[in-house]
């Protein structure tokens, strides 16, 4: 089980670093999203409601904020590096992978 996981979230980071290529990933706080930011699942969830790609928690730990992804080569937002973006992908799969096998 862990090979799997270990394969998916591989594979997950290289789709990651490949479309990186081909747009610009921008980010922007949630407009929805109220209060503290503790997990990257609930702060993708929320962002993919309000029509953007992805979202992750972002800042100090007592002031964290829920940061919407979207594809910007159209301009707009503030330009997301990979390493900051393959780090929450990597988060937010493992917690999908743990729901899914407990």
């Amino acid at each position: 089980m862990n090979g799997k996981i270990a394969t998916t979230t591989a594979v997950l980071c290289l789709l990651l670093m490949t479309c990186g290529a081909e747009a610009m990933l921008c980010r922007t706080p949630s407009t929805i999203f109220k209060g503290i930011c503790r997990q990257n699942r609930n702060c993708a969830n929320i962002c993919v409601s309000e029509g953007r790609s992805g979202g992750y928690c972002k800042g100090l730990p007592m002031r964290k904020r829920c940061m919407c992804t979207f594809d910007c080569s159209s301009g707009g937002g503030d330009v997301v590096t990979k390493a900051v973006v393959a780090v929450a992908v990597e988060e937010v799969v493992a917690a999908a992978v743990e729901r899914r096998w407990h």
